[in-house]
């Protein structure tokens, strides 16, 4: 399954501390520390959050509790630190996703190619339909999430990695219906439980 969306938040980058390897033309960029939010967020019911021009997982401390409950693998827990205090969050924390994927993404997949000509990056242009072709063999087994090899999106802002996550997460892992988190069923080669994903 693949994560697709959260409800947004606004934040900020501080890009000495936050980026590196940040790539002028395309925005092609790795994370390296924590982003900083204005103040304390308001969430409601939701636990889900992202930062409104990122493409990060925020979620509440309850969810990190499920995750632990659950046994989930493949993730890391970052702060989220308030601007004015440099204080950690005691709302929301960033779900980080440390394992790539091996390059996998099929041929049907491979939409609208652009290569970045500073830094080499390729990215794909969104799945029209809803669908996300991956080869088996690219993908990690022991963990219950992991980021495609592959980049999306198109300009200087709409980089991204797709986030896989196992059939075993989507149904032991946290709620997330109607808690500010979407996850798409895509046609994905080694969708099953044996390979997690």
């Amino acid at each position: 399954m693949v994560c697709t969306g959260t409800e947004l938040l606004s934040g900020v980058p501080t890009k000495k501390t936050t980026y590196a390897n940040e790539c002028p033309k395309c925005g092609g960029y790795s994370q390296k520390g924590p982003f900083h939010i204005s103040k304390e967020p308001r969430l409601g019911k939701r636990r889900f959050r992202s930062l409104y021009w990122t493409y990060v997982v925020l979620c509440t401390p309850e969810v990190l509790e499920g995750l632990r409950a659950s046994d989930i693998v493949g993730y890391e827990e970052w702060p989220v630190l308030l601007r004015r205090t440099r204080e950690p969050s005691t709302q929301v924390s960033q779900l980080v996703f440390p394992v790539v994927a091996a390059p996998g993404l099929a041929d049907e997949s491979k939409l609208e190619p652009a290569t970045c000509p500073v830094c080499g990056l390729t990215k794909y242009g969104f799945c029209k339909r809803d669908q996300l072709h991956i080869k088996r063999e690219s993908l990690s087994t022991d963990v219950d999430a992991q980021l495609t090899y592959e980049w999306f999106g198109s300009g200087r802002y709409g980089g991204f990695r797709e986030i896989l996550v196992s059939s075993r997460l989507a149904r032991r892992g946290p709620a997330t219906h109607q808690a500010g988190l979407k996850y798409s069923q895509r046609c994905i080669a080694a969708e099953n439980e044996n390979a997690r994903t």
